[in-house]
């Protein structure tokens, strides 16, 4: 994904953030339906996230 160990790093804590913060949105939608496709959605982007972040760890 990124060339750098660094930047993979970034970009996961970047994807886990907006996750977290589109969550904040979500809450306001209309239809229960798109709510839960949306937490869903979300819920994918910050393991991803999660996983580009701390994958050096293990």
């Amino acid at each position: 994904m990124a060339g750098h160990p660094r930047r993979t790093a970034f970009l996961g804590t970047l994807m886990m953030l907006v996750a977290f913060i589109t969550g904040l949105w979500v809450h306001e939608l209309p239809t229960t339906a798109f709510r839960v496709i949306a937490y869903v959605l979300l819920f994918l982007l910050a393991a991803v996230g999660f996983v580009l972040s701390f994958r050096d760890y293990s």
